[in-house]
């Protein structure tokens, strides 16, 4: 398998949403709201469209990252701009090759050389952790509602952010999806059935 990581490009805005809604449909909700936040999430000003990247296979797009700034109020008093990681998405025909890996190790090298200290993202923990993330309670980061939480992960840019980022992440208020414009815009795409009782 040929794979090409490139930065997403504008014209390509359409296809990779519908990609994301391939991918998140009836994985986690009945239907899913990934895609409206992905098309939402680029006009915030925390979105990184440098670090909007698209994996390419014969032309065709299988696979997508983005992410936006985010930051810990640390208990020290700082605060320390962070990213947020997501969505991360890989069409369901093209998943367990590694493309994912593959899309994260670019980003965040992309990010280090940027100047980000770390990048977080709510997930797996037994995916993430192959792809260099932690738990983030491990080094005393909790949510901004000072709670600890096991899908919270961390993976460190900066060797020393490990040691001087506990304290509270927050992240773009984008994450908290209008639900019923999400649900006008899926109406945009190919009709698809929604499955109750999914994974949560």
């Amino acid at each position: 398998m040929t794979i090409e990581i490139r930065p997403e490009s504008t014209n390509q805005f359409r296809e990779v949403e519908a990609l994301v809604r391939e991918a998140f449909w009836n994985v986690y909700t009945p239907g899913c709201t990934e895609h409206y936040l992905l098309h939402v999430m680029r006009r915030s000003p925390n979105f990184v469209c440098e670090l909007s990247l698209v994996v390419l296979e014969d032309k065709a797009i299988v696979g997508q990252i983005a992410f936006t700034r985010a930051w810990i109020a640390c208990d020290d008093g700082q605060n320390r701009q962070v990213l947020t990681l997501g969505p991360l998405s890989v069409h369901p025909a093209h998943q367990r090759k590694g493309i994912g890996k593959s899309l994260i190790d670019r980003a965040c090298a992309k990010a280090c050389d940027m100047g980000f200290a770390a990048v977080l993202l709510c997930g797996d923990p037994l995916y993430y952790a192959r792809a260099g993330f932690e738990p983030a309670q491990k080094h005393g980061v909790r949510t901004q509602d000072d709670q600890f939480m096991d899908a919270l992960q961390i993976r460190a840019l900066a060797i020393e952010m490990l040691s001087a980022c506990a304290g509270r992440y927050f992240v773009d208020p984008i994450f908290d999806v209008d639900e019923a414009a999400a649900q006008r815009f899926d109406q945009e795409f190919e009709a698809k059935i929604k499955i109750q009782g999914t994974a949560s």
